[in-house]
């Protein structure tokens, strides 16, 4: 197998199998033990995508490593987080099983503001009008 010196490509690519690894992780309820886990508890507390918080939790750690390693690989780095955090959130999200609920009732108004308040999910309203046969 030969070697692809083509840093640019290692960034694609690399971003891309471990956005997909790092998806696989969460979606499973876990981490792998790296800055992930502040990552996840930033998004519980403000409710912040992940992608946005695994970016921000590692940008200053790569930062941080500019002063070692020079800006180059910085903004390498930083190409190859991005498409990891998108890959991530996609590959968390994906075979996403939904479930809805249909609930019928006089009080819909306050079921509907006690879902979206405690349970942070959406409500939809749906109008009719009874009909007798």
């Amino acid at each position: 197998m030969s070697n692809i010196n083509d840093t640019i490509l290692q960034c694609i690519y690399g971003g891309l199998l471990n956005g997909v690894g790092m998806g696989l992780v969460f979606k499973a309820k876990a981490a792998a033990g790296g800055l992930d886990i502040i990552a996840a508890v930033i998004k519980v507390k403000f409710d912040i995508a992940m992608k946005n918080t695994f970016l921000m939790v590692n940008f200053f750690v790569i930062c941080a490593g500019g002063f070692l390693f020079g800006p180059k690989l910085v903004m390498y780095t930083l190409i190859s987080m991005y498409i990891t955090s998108i890959t991530m959130e996609i590959s968390k999200d994906s075979f996403n099983k939904q479930k809805s609920i249909l609930l019928i009732s006089q009080k819909s108004e306050e079921i509907a503001q006690i879902i979206m308040k405690e349970m942070k999910s959406g409500v939809t309203f749906f109008r009719s009008r009874r009909c007798v046969y």
